[in-house]
């Protein structure tokens, strides 16, 4: 077999040859994310959820979003290439939009420390239990729309503030992405609630060919409405 040889499964050889063909892609994109993700796990696993580290533990979170954007990339490079490479595309999606996803979610985990910290240390602070409900509160949306500035970061190249916009007006403009999103959280938290983070961890790759398919209509969105590219092809 050459490299311009199709892989089996491609191009109709057979159900068993698609399924070995997709979880070849789904177990590279896992490792890949896997990898990129290993100073947030090696944060989480050999430092107290206290005080201060807990903050460093939440900015090193940057490097899931990176993660994700590289993950995101290697999926949608399943559409336009007939051959994929996963774990080249991968890399190099990871290579393209790590900076750019670095400066767009920074804001937001910033913020996210803030609250955590401040919340872990409500009693010295002297907060009550509603305040610190509703700072978690503040600290979940932000989560969630950062999610969201993740994936509109790894398709389009808009400055930092407009990417929140953004991510903040989508969130209603369309509800059922939203909903989506806000489902697969619910559940991320929920796994790791009952197991741990490597079980997330090892699941990263299906859980970003799953979120692109639910953010899809919201790029198509923001494509259609906030690009020259949209702009043009509309009638």
């Amino acid at each position: 077999m050459t490299g311009t040889d199709p892989l089996p499964g491609e191009l109709s050889r057979g159900p068993l040859g698609r399924a070995t063909v997709s979880l070849q892609r789904y177990g590279a994109i896992s490792l890949g994310f896997t990898i990129a993700s290993l100073p947030a796990v090696a944060a989480t696993v050999l430092l107290p959820p206290s005080g201060l580290t807990l903050g460093l533990i939440v900015l090193l979170g940057v490097s899931v979003a990176v993660a994700l954007s590289a993950s995101l990339a290697a999926w949608r490079a399943e559409r336009t290439v007939v051959h994929p490479a996963p774990w080249s595309a991968f890399w190099r999606g990871w290579r393209r939009n790590a900076l750019d996803v670095v400066r767009a979610v920074a804001p937001g985990l910033l913020l996210v420390t803030v609250i955590a910290v401040t919340v872990l240390n409500a009693d010295g602070a002297g907060i009550g239990g509603a305040y610190a409900g509703v700072l978690l509160g503040i600290a979940g949306v932000t989560t969630l729309i950062g999610v969201r500035v993740t994936v509109l970061a790894s398709v389009f190249s808009f400055r930092t503030r407009d990417l929140w916009r953004l991510a903040a007006y989508t969130l209603f403009r369309v509800p059922r992405a939203t909903v989506a999103l806000l489902a697969m959280a619910i559940c991320a938290v929920g796994l790791v609630w009952l197991t741990n983070e490597a079980v997330l961890l090892v699941l990263g790759g299906a859980a970003a060919r799953l979120l692109l398919h639910h953010e899809q209509p919201v790029i198509d969105h923001v494509r259609h409405h906030f690009t020259h590219e949209g702009q043009e092809a509309a009638p």
